[in-house]
């Protein structure tokens, strides 16, 4: 349980196309040079911190990523079909604020990222 928001401890693995980008993720691009960093660390160990994710509204897709952007893409561009997820229900806000709290711990966001 994070805040009032329950999550279900227990490492899922989905495929990467299951998932949807956070409708409230706050980082508009991400650096390439950083995320080639990324896809090489994980065609190397893997994806190290699970994706966090809820289930998506969006019928096209079934799970809808709060925190692990990122990893999702260099995932993506590792030749990985899936990756480790925890399945959380968290409502809208919740969502915002596991995106925030998780790009405010990471690289930092630009100046209008971050407003």
């Amino acid at each position: 349980m994070i805040g009032d928001t329950k999550v279900d401890t227990n490492i899922n693995k989905l495929s990467i196309s299951e998932l949807v980008r956070n409708k409230y993720q706050p980082r508009k691009s991400f650096n390439q040079e950083n995320l080639d960093e990324l896809t090489n660390s994980i065609k190397e160990r893997g994806i190290i911190q699970p994706i966090i994710v809820r289930k998506s509204v969006d019928q096209k897709f079934k799970y809808e990523i709060i925190a692990g952007e990122r990893r999702w893409l260099a995932a993506q561009n590792a030749g990985l079909h899936e990756v480790p997820v925890v399945i959380t229900e968290a409502d809208d806000l919740k969502s915002l604020e596991f995106a925030i709290v998780e790009n405010v711990q990471r690289i930092d966001l630009n100046v209008i990222e971050e407003a």
